[in-house]
């Protein structure tokens, strides 16, 4: 039993090692295209490995207090969220360095915020932001997404005051605002990117909106969410 736990440990740490080392090599090159990478692996999956060993803490993200249970005697136990002992930006700090997503997103957006970068890692870069801020709002935990609020270049329109449903609401407008603004970019600075109409298509699901469809069918008609969009739109009722 002993060795077979000393050759599973061996093998994660020699992973872990790869991994490091491959990110410390992009790291090095200091190019625009190496630094997409790092974003990249970063958003990918197992991205959440990067900042740590997981043979130590494979959970990283949920031992921090994230749900409604936490907001007053979790976290006076813990000392992340302690707002009698730190302050508002230090506690969110805290929980964007535990969230592989927020990690990603403030990588992209030092690529976009950078104008050496070039034209074809913007428009994938706008893309993969977009994305990213969809993900966070349909596949993780509402807990998290409200302590890692604001992620990147994303306004922070919530109020201290606010009720949890009011609250959820705003930051959902808040995420939709920003994924409003990159396929704005994305119209204007790349008329012909293929991402455009899927991130149409991903705000008619935020939203219910019928317009996103509807700007499909009208100008994206070569895209590949015409027919779906097409189809959506004959059975809205």
């Amino acid at each position: 039993m002993v060795e077979i736990f000393r050759r599973d440990l061996l093998a994660v740490v020699e992973q872990q090692k790869q991994r490091w080392q491959q990110l410390a090599k992009w790291q090095a090159e200091l190019t625009p295209e190496a630094r997409y990478k790092i974003a990249s692996d970063w958003a990918g999956q197992g991205g959440w490995i990067n900042g740590y060993l997981p043979i130590w803490d494979g959970f990283r993200l949920y031992h921090l207090p994230t749900g409604s249970w936490d907001v007053v005697a979790g976290c006076q136990e813990w000392w992340v969220c302690n707002a009698s002992l730190r302050s508002p930006s230090a506690i969110r700090q805290s929980y964007q360095a535990g969230s592989q997503l927020a990690t990603a997103l403030a990588l992209y957006q030092k690529l976009l915020d950078d104008p050496a970068t070039p034209d074809n890692l913007r428009e994938k870069s706008l893309y993969m932001v977009a994305m990213l801020l969809l993900e966070q709002w349909e596949d993780h935990d509402y807990g998290e997404t409200v302590r890692i609020h604001p992620p990147a270049k994303v306004k922070d329109t919530t109020q201290p005051a606010m009720d949890w449903q009011v609250r959820e609401n705003t930051i959902k407008a808040d995420y939709l605002r920003r994924i409003a603004e990159i396929t704005a970019e994305l119209r204007s600075q790349f008329p012909n990117s293929p991402y455009i109409d899927d991130l149409l298509f991903s705000s008619f699901f935020l939203t219910e909106d019928y317009k996103f469809l509807q700007q499909i069918v009208d100008q994206y008609p070569n895209g590949d969410r015409f027919q779906e969009a097409k189809f959506l739109l004959s059975r809205k009722k």
